[in-house]
């Protein structure tokens, strides 16, 4: 790296470290991509991942 990018590099990585991060509930969102499955299987879903059901 040049002499310009060393300045820039730490105020890039403290900018990108203040960026909100998105939380998911994961078990409201397969509930609701998976709305067809009956309860014991969105259970074994959210458990054990989709490869199971």
């Amino acid at each position: 790296m040049d002499e310009a990018e060393d300045q820039f590099l730490p105020e890039i990585v403290s900018k990108a470290i203040k960026l909100p991060g998105v939380k998911v509930d994961r078990r409201a969102f397969l509930a609701k991509t998976f709305n067809h499955l009956k309860s014991a299987d969105l259970a074994q879903l959210v458990d054990q991942g989709a490869e199971s059901v």
